[in-house]
Formats: structure tokens, sequence, C-alpha cells
């Protein structure tokens, strides 16, 4: 059993072929409807996109768990089902099973735009009941719907009310605010979290880059090239290609030419950038 869930586990989307290998001798073993299995059979679905096959192995488990149904309500969030997940994450609680922070975070994650917006508010309300608001894991994915939904200053709002801020929740708050051109709030913050002690990683420093990427921010970007210097971050092929990127946006062919040329490797995205720099 433990082979087998090790095994869906390590399949995605590419590995669709080898997952119904699998899944076929899990059948021959008599243990499609364990409920150890099957939810691993039904996340393992839900990854290679494969919707009708994971809710045929949620149906048929005679016993389900929140596992299960966090499970299930994770395959539909992350193919774009949200309503879909709603439904189910609803039907849970009324069969008497309360949603886990896994939960939460799977439905909020299938709520990707304005129109899911109220669906996202109805399940900030859950979340406000169980005294989850705070909670750096749902609260990150709670800010994060609100700004892919479009609602800025609710996810700046929740973000300040998360009790402990981690790296990743300080990088989705600049990505939100730099996907929608806040590129001096998005800068603010990069600024504040070293103030408070929490030290930039690659992803701060792309996300932050990809927030100065208009003619407007070209200083505050220069500002963040600085630190990638003194990081040694500079010839990294995924930051440098960051920097080439926001310097071709800005208009500033030359920086984006010397850091690509600066680069120890180059990627088809990192020409590609280049490319599209020249082109502008």
């Amino acid at each position: 059993k433990i082979t087998f869930v090790s095994i869906l586990g390590a399949c995605a989307r590419p590995d669709l072929a080898m997952a119904k290998i699998v899944h076929a001798h899990i059948t021959d073993a008599a243990l499609e409807l364990d409920v150890i299995v099957g939810n691993a059979l039904v996340s393992m679905y839900g990854r290679c996109g494969r919707i009708r096959d994971a809710r045929r192995i949620f149906d048929k488990m005679p016993m389900s768990d929140v596992v299960s149904w966090t499970g299930m309500i994770d395959a539909y969030s992350r193919n774009g089902y949200g309503d879909k997940a709603f439904e189910l994450f609803q039907q849970m609680q009324w069969e008497g099973l309360k949603p886990n922070k896994i939960t939460f975070v799977c439905i909020l994650n299938g709520c990707s735009c304005s129109d899911e917006l109220a669906i996202g508010e109805l399940i900030h309300q859950h979340i406000i009941d169980r005294g989850l608001e705070s909670d750096v894991f749902v609260g990150t994915a709670l800010f994060n719907m609100y700004g892919r939904c479009g609602s800025i200053e609710i996810a700046y709002e929740m973000f300040c009310k998360l009790s402990v801020c981690d790296l990743v929740s300080w990088n989705a708050m600049i990505l939100v605010f730099g996907q929608h051109g806040y590129c001096e709030m998005a800068l603010k913050l990069y600024s504040q979290m070293q103030q408070e002690g929490m030290m930039p990683d690659k992803v701060t420093f792309v996300n932050a880059l990809s927030a100065c990427a208009n003619p407007n921010c070209l200083a505050l970007g220069k500002q963040v090239h600085t630190d990638i210097v003194d990081r040694g971050l500079e010839s990294d092929v995924i930051v440098g290609t960051a920097l080439v990127d926001m310097y071709g946006k800005c208009g500033s062919i030359r920086d984006a030419r010397i850091v690509f040329d600066k680069m120890l490797e180059r990627t088809v995205v990192s020409w590609s950038v280049m490319i599209a720099a020249y082109a502008q």
C-alpha cells in the first residue's frame, strides 16, 4: 500500500501512462477502495488534469475522510472548476466533516478571477468563523485569492493581519502588488521585509523586478539590481533573465544586454526576453 501511494505521489501530467499502469496494479491488488490508496489516486488524477477519473475514484470510495474531500476539491480547483470545488466544500460540511487548513487553501486557489470573488468572500467568512484568518498558511492563500480577483486593498489588509509573515507571504504580496502595477508598494514591501530581518531569495528578486518592469519604475529596478549584485546573483539564470526582462520593458536596452552578456547560462526564455527587448 505504501509503495503504491509513493509511486502515485510521483506521477504528474507527463506520467499519466505510468499512473494508469500503477492504477491497474492497484485494482488487481483490490486496493482501489482503500481510503489511503484512493486518496492518492484522486490526488494523482487531479494533478494530471483527469477530473472525471478523479471523481470516479472519489465516488467509489466506501469511506472518505477530510483528506479525500480536500483532494477532490483540489482537483477541481487546480483545473479551473472553482464552482464545483465550492459545491463539494459545502457538501463535505453538510455530511459532518470540518475543512482543515489545507482544504481552505485548496478551495481558495480555485478562485482566480473577479467573477469568483463572491465565492472567495463566502470561504473567507468560514475562515473567520474558524479563527484562521491570521494563520500564515491560510492567510497567504486568502490574500492571494483577493489579489487574483483584483481586490488589492483587501489583499493587503489580509496580509497585514497575519500573525507571522514568512518568506512565502512576503514574496506573494510583492507579486500581487507587481501584477497590478503598484511598483512603489511592491518595493516598499521589499524594503520592509529586509528591515524586519527577512532576507530576500531568488523569488523575491524576480517578483520585485517584475513589479519594476515599466519605464516609470526604472530607478526602483536599479535599486533591486544593486542588491542582486551584492548577493552575487546577477549571473544566475533565473534572476539574470528577470533583470534582462525588467530592463527591456523599461526601454533600457543597453543595461539589458550588459546583464545578458554576464549570464553564465542562458535558456530559451533568456534569449527570448533579450530578443523582445530589441524588438520593442
